[in-house]
């Protein structure tokens, strides 16, 4: 088949299981070029009660996942005994040949490298779908003006290769927006849990799923120095180097929110409307909630527990409107930059 083609692969059904939802998003866009009817899991648990219940013709399994890993997962799926067996396919950032053996020992039937390529995905499906279910043909996406447009944009952030990023996604510009999106906000969730783990003194190894699901993200952006940085700490995580966690993380943390705003300043130029549609979310809440989730986020203020500030001044914010929603917006922008009691401060005379 011509690499400038896609089949039409109708009646597919295919799990992608990863923890990382950028990760996820990433391989499912791909899918859906040969019109598979994907379904997204997050947790190895989830993903064996999905099995239980539906048949799937392909597994996509992340390797390093909280709570359960893929290969724990996978071969929990294959005692399931399904009469419909799925293939399961292990996907990991580092593929070792002891890696593939563990893979293979639980049940699984190949092992990828990530990011998953849109061309090895094209061969892997030519083996895997029978002849009888490939369908009509589709030329692949050419570079058009609205993806010209895109790499304009972006290329303005530095380290990130957009051509890359957008070629993991077939060069569909929608799916490539929403991914840079979810980005956005799974590299500040995790931004800052470094902070607050860097600030608590906690055991390095606790530290090391967060530096994992940055360096996914990065591969997937075709940022390869942040992915190689988020790589070094990993591994020193791993080898509790605490010299270098301690040395180098507040740069590693300044370089990623660097990064994040020039994110975001090209979300905003490539859609006009992204900052006043991030603003005017409205998600209302009771006011028992309301009380209760402020009395938290002061809660977690005086106390330096950073871990929820984000999601609780988010809530607070899309529940709001008007001079309350200009107070909570003020209150975010100070938790970005880490200046907690300017913070503080602000929520106080606001209320």
């Amino acid at each position: 088949m011509s690499e400038d083609m896609f089949f039409h692969a109708d009646g597919v059904k295919v799990m992608v299981v990863d923890d990382n939802e950028v990760n996820s998003m990433v391989v499912a866009s791909m899918l859906e070029q040969f019109h598979i009817v994907v379904t997204e899991v997050y947790a190895g648990k989830d993903a064996i009660e999905k099995a239980k219940y539906e048949d799937f013709d392909i597994i996509f399994m992340d390797y390093l996942m909280p709570e359960m890993n893929g290969i724990e997962t996978t071969e929990e799926i294959r005692k399931l005994g399904k009469v419909k067996r799925p293939v399961i396919i292990g996907l990991s950032a580092d593929v070792t040949p002891e890696l593939k053996s563990k893979f293979s020992a639980a049940g699984a039937d190949n092992v990828l490298a990530k990011p998953l390529t849109i061309e090895a995905l094209q061969q892997l499906l030519e083996r895997l779908v029978p002849k009888e279910q490939v369908a009509n043909i589709d030329s692949k996406k050419q570079v058009g003006e609205d993806t010209k447009k895109v790499i304009e944009i972006f290329s303005e952030v530095s380290g990130m290769n957009v051509e890359e990023g957008l070629s993991h996604l077939g060069n569909t510009v929608e799916n490539y927006i929403k991914v840079l999106e979810t980005a956005v906000d799974n590299i500040r969730q995790q931004q800052k849990r470094l902070f607050v783990y860097s600030e608590s003194m906690i055991q390095p190894s606790s530290m090391k799923i967060s530096f994992h699901s940055l360096k996914g993200i990065f591969l997937n952006l075709g940022a390869h120095k942040l992915s190689e940085q988020s790589q070094l700490f990993e591994l020193a995580c791993t080898n509790a180097s605490v010299d270098l966690l301690t040395n180098d993380l507040e740069q590693y943390l300044s370089d990623l929110d660097v990064f994040v705003r020039g994110l975001e300043h090209g979300l905003a130029q490539y859609d006009g409307d992204y900052k006043r549609k991030q603003l005017e979310q409205y998600r209302p809440m009771d006011e028992e909630t309301y009380d209760q989730y402020y009395a938290e986020l002061v809660n977690a203020l005086q106390k330096y527990e950073y871990n929820d500030l984000r999601e609780l001044t988010n809530a607070l914010l899309y529940a709001s409107k008007g001079e309350k929603r200009a107070l909570y917006q003020n209150v975010l922008k100070e938790i970005q930059d880490f200046q907690y009691e300017n913070a503080l401060e602000l929520l106080k005379k606001g209320n």
